[in-house]
C-alpha cells in the first residue's frame, strides 16, 4: 500500500509540474521577437555555411537521439502510437532531458529539472534548462520543439527550435529567441 500511494504522488506532482510548465511556456511563447527567427534553409545558397550549419545541428544530441527515436517509430509503423510517444519522452528523459508530450497525455520526464529551474529565477541565481515537446500533428509524430532557457537574475531568455521529421531525416526548421517578459512559478493544482 505504501508504495501505491508514492507512485500516485508522484504521477500527480508530474502532472502538476507539467501544467505550471506548459502555462509557463504558453505564457513566453507569445513574447517571441521574430527578428532573431531564422529559417532552417540557408537564402543566401552559401554551401559553406550550410555545411557548416548542418554538421552543427547533426552534433546536437537532441537531432541524433530524435532521428534514431523516430526513424524506429517510423521502421516499426507506431507513428500514430501513444506508447511509442511515452517511450520517446521516456528515451529523452534518461539522457538526461527533461521532456513532453505536445497533447499532455503523458507525464513529464525529469520534472525534477523544472523544478529546480523555477526556483532558481525566483532565487534569481544562473541557470539553464533544455525542454522538450514531442509534436505530433494530428496524433502523427511531427518532430520535436526544444526550448532552451536561460535565467540570470530572475530575467528568462528562451530559444525555441522546431525540428521536422519527414522522409526519414530530422531538420531543424525555425529557430527563434525571446526573452520572457513574465515568469510565474505559482503552483496550480488540477
Amino acid at each position: 500500500m505504501r508504495f501505491e500511494g508514492k507512485d500516485r504522488y508522484k504521477q500527480k506532482m508530474g502532472r502538476n509540474w507539467f501544467v505550471l510548465l506548459l502555462i509557463v511556456l504558453l505564457s513566453i511563447s507569445g513574447c517571441a521577437d521574430t527578428s532573431q527567427t531564422e529559417s532552417g534553409d540557408d537564402e543566401q545558397g552559401n554551401g559553406a555555411a550550410k555545411s557548416g550549419k548542418e554538421a552543427q545541428e547533426k552534433a546536437d544530441p537532441v537531432i541524433e537521439i530524435g532521428y534514431e527515436l523516430f526513424r524506429d517509430a517510423e521502421e516499426a509503423g507506431r507513428m500514430e502510437d501513444l506508447e511509442m510517444f511515452r517511450s520517446i519522452v521516456n528515451q529523452f528523459g534518461n539522457h538526461g532531458y527533461a521532456a513532453v508530450d505536445g497533447r499532455n497525455q503523458i507525464d513529464m520526464a525529469e520534472p525534477e529539472q523544472v523544478i529546480s529551474f523555477c526556483g532558481k529565477v525566483d532565487a534569481k541565481e544562473e541557470g539553464e534548462l533544455t525542454i522538450l515537446k514531442i509534436n505530433d500533428l494530428e496524433g502523427v509524430l511531427d518532430g520535436i520543439v526544444k526550448y532552451d532557457l536561460k535565467t540570470k537574475d530572475g530575467e528568462v531568455e528562451a530559444t525555441t527550435s522546431y525540428y521536422k521529421y519527414k522522409d526519414q531525416d530530422m531538420e531543424k526548421v525555425s529557430t527563434a529567441g525571446f526573452h520572457a517578459d513574465r515568469w510565474n512559478t505559482r503552483r496550480t493544482d488540477i
